[in-house]
């Protein structure tokens, strides 16, 4: 069974230290001073922080933040995202989409008409209806 939490304190970031996420080869820093950056903003307004359980186990997790500031820009930005390509759930729940819809309800709360992001996976930010602006750069309309 799919599980998709927004998590709210600093606690159940800590869970995150067990997953094999690679996030140093997207970060400049460690795995500890990531953690330690996400357990400050995780109870600030303008971060949503993800978790995503399968069968009541962590198998991802996915971190936005709102760049909403009018005049100026218009859109969230997806930080970090897990590799979910081609994740399914026993009851057929596509891991993805369920996440993308999740986030877009945060997207439309905030004000945004996009969401961005930078991902090594393009086809498949292209297989959810993201466009590519760049190389690596994508875009949802929300």
């Amino acid at each position: 069974m799919l599980e998709i939490v927004p998590l709210k304190n600093a606690n159940q970031i800590i869970t995150f230290m067990t997953l094999e996420d690679n996030i140093e080869s997207f970060i400049k820093g460690t795995k500890t001073e990531w953690i330690q950056f996400l357990s400050k903003v995780v109870v600030s307004k303008d971060y949503l922080i993800l978790a995503i359980l399968i069968d009541k186990k962590l198998e991802g997790y996915c971190v936005c933040t709102n760049n909403v500031y009018l005049p100026l820009s218009d859109h969230i930005t997806m930080i970090f995202i897990s590799d979910l390509r081609n994740r399914f759930c026993d009851d057929g729940a596509d891991v993805s989409e369920e996440l993308f819809k999740l986030i877009k309800k945060w997207a439309k709360l905030k004000g945004a008409s996009s969401i961005k992001g930078i991902t090594r996976f393009v086809r498949m930010a292209q297989d959810y209806g993201f466009g590519v602006d760049k190389e690596r750069i994508v875009s949802l309309e929300v």
